[in-house]
């Protein structure tokens, strides 16, 4: 292996048994702690023990990553804002924060409290879904909960991310009444093409000394309980 740090990621990640059904955060000096439970506040994350009165309070910033078992979703810490990473791969897909707009848009100057965004003139919650790829991030829709309806569609910057000819003719010839899992379906396709590219010309490549990457193919609602096993270079990881 190139370095360790590959490793690492998947130690925390994936294998090892300490952390199955468990909580934990990882510092941004890769540091794991585990909890039974994650509580985010406004500048700190509270770290709480199963059984105990006890909590550790962390600063939000120190935070790189952490993962909820109870709701079994892994958050990235993005510019201090905790996200959950939903789809992992080139393009990679982020639930973020569920707001409810104020109405708009407004004439003269705002009177009283202003909770979220504005959005025409719907009510309802609302959720705010990003996209990143070769570390660009952005706001890339909203959805209207309970309906996986999307407003607030960046076209233009989702299709500048997909630079695959099939992908990209099924995400134009998206209707207007689509669905937020027709959009997720077409990263998704996308991602899969391009894993299967990077397969392959490690394939050729395989007796290359330059190739040292590990890809690890995740079947997504198949967990199992027990560690995962594999070999590499004839010497046994678990």
């Amino acid at each position: 292996m190139k370095t360790k740090t590959g490793f690492l990621i998947i130690y925390i990640l994936l294998v090892t048994n300490s952390l199955i059904g468990q909580s934990f955060i990882v510092k941004t000096d890769g540091v794991v702690v585990d909890c039974s439970k994650v509580i985010v506040k406004k500048n700190t994350v509270i770290l709480k023990n199963e059984n105990s009165e006890e909590f550790l309070k962390i600063s939000k910033d120190s935070i790189r990553e952490f993962y909820q078992d109870h709701e079994n979703s892994f958050y990235k810490n993005k510019n201090e804002i905790f996200l959950e990473e939903i789809i992992i791969g080139n393009i990679q897909v982020f639930k973020g924060e569920t707001f409810v707009p104020h109405f708009g848009p407004a004439i003269g100057p705002h009177i009283g409290p202003t909770i979220g965004p504005t959005i025409g003139n719907m009510s309802g919650r609302y959720t705010k879904w990003y996209m990143e790829k070769d570390g660009f991030l952005f706001a890339a829709f909203t959805e209207v909960n309970g309906s996986s309806r999307i407003v607030e569609l960046e076209n233009e910057k989702i299709e500048g991310l997909i630079d695959e000819t099939e992908s990209k003719k099924a995400f134009n010839e998206l209707d207007k009444k689509f669905k937020l899992e027709d959009l997720l379906g077409i990263i998704q396709s996308y991602n899969a093409k391009k894993a299967s590219l990077k397969e392959s010309i490690l394939e050729t490549n395989k007796n290359s000394t330059n190739s040292k990457e590990v890809i690890i193919v995740r079947d997504f609602g198949g967990e199992i309980k027990e560690s995962l096993e594999f070999t590499i270079n004839d010497k046994k990881y678990s």
